[in-house]
């Protein structure tokens, strides 16, 4: 039902809105990727993630290095010979940006998963600093503050909405399998899933691997969108709204990723409409600056007053199948007849 709901406004903007328009909604689009990738992180384990960013970075820049044309590579930013010379299409470098990022975050959660919830996210938030000191200093691969140029501007609706099906479906299955069960009962109660012999970092590490692969792929889709990025782009401001995002929704399920994705997104450009003037009956109207950031910020606080636990909080939008109870359950035994006397 969500997928159906994003698939009709995608296409319908494909087909009729203006340019201005689409950029809004295919900008929508990519935020929901890095929002679904991030639930099934966050929402699955309940640890917080302040690092997801540099992963998106990770394959922002991956996809990047493999698409600009060598040429401009050469110019622009004297990569490595083979990656000098290598140019292929988006379908091809999205696939190594994700298992590139997926192979990093292999390495670096193994350590991080076994942390408690506050540290791990500190432990995450110092990730993202290392991949920005990273991206700003390794000019020759990344192009540092001057920003990578040359990235092919090749994401279409359509193309972003494939990309959105694909996250949405990845999380899914996730959530449905038999890891994300365990990683949900483990976020319940560590301990008492730690009992019945549930492996919690082994899930976590699972989980953050798969997050970490599907916000990568936003991050390609990303950059073949704007065509020219630089490491702010992947540093704070955009870390907490995608956070924002995934909270105000109810980060415990994916239709809160996507109902939190479509507030936050229809709240700001609301605002930046207002903040750029408006006409009414001849009357122009122009609030101060900071407009958008602050009515965010008010509507972020309300919004987590009325609904702490997100406007979903937890629901989906389809029923969650219950498994019936074993046959040989104790309870559902017949009681054993009386023994005469």
């Amino acid at each position: 039902m969500p997928l159906a709901a994003v698939s009709l406004v995608v296409v319908l903007t494909d087909l009729f809105a203006s340019d201005v328009f689409t950029r809004i909604i295919v900008q929508m689009t990519i935020n929901l990727i890095l929002v679904v990738g991030l639930y099934i992180f966050v929402g699955n384990s309940g640890l917080v993630s302040f690092g997801h960013l540099g992963f998106v970075a990770i394959g922002a820049y991956t996809t990047g290095l493999l698409t600009i044309a060598p040429d401009f590579k050469a110019f622009n930013l004297q990569p490595p010979g083979f990656l000098e010379r290598i140019q292929l299409p988006f379908w091809q470098a999205a696939p190594i940006a994700v298992a590139v990022a997926a192979c990093v975050a292999l390495v670096v959660g193994a350590p991080i998963v076994r942390l408690n919830a506050f540290a791990c996210g500190i432990a995450l938030l110092a990730f993202l600093i290392i991949v920005r000191v990273v991206s700003v200093n390794w000019s020759n691969m990344t192009g540092g503050l001057a920003s990578m140029s040359g990235v092919p501007t090749d994401v279409t609706p359509l193309r972003a909405l494939l990309g959105v099906g694909i996250a949405m479906a990845v999380a899914f299955v996730f959530q449905e399998s038999r890891i994300g069960r365990r990683l949900r009962a483990s976020r319940e109660d560590e301990h008492a899933a730690a009992a019945i012999g549930v492996h919690v970092n082994r899930e976590r590490l699972i989980a953050f691997v798969v997050s970490a692969g599907v916000v990568a792929l936003g991050g390609a889709f990303f950059a073949h969108f704007v065509g020219i990025f630089s490491p702010d782009d992947f540093y704070l401001r955009t870390t907490f709204l995608i956070l924002a995002m995934l909270v105000v929704g109810g980060r415990e399920s994916l239709a809160g990723a996507v109902v939190g994705t479509l507030a936050i997104t229809l709240v700001s450009e609301g605002l930046l409409r207002l903040e750029n003037g408006l006409d009414v009956g001849g009357l122009s109207i122009k609030p101060p600056s900071g407009t958008q950031e602050t009515g965010l910020g008010v509507f972020l606080l309300v919004a987590l007053v009325l609904r702490p636990n997100g406007i979903m909080a937890g629901r989906e939008f389809w029923p969650r199948r219950v498994r019936p109870p074993a046959q040989d359950a104790p309870e559902n035994r017949p009681a054993a007849a009386a023994a005469p006397s």
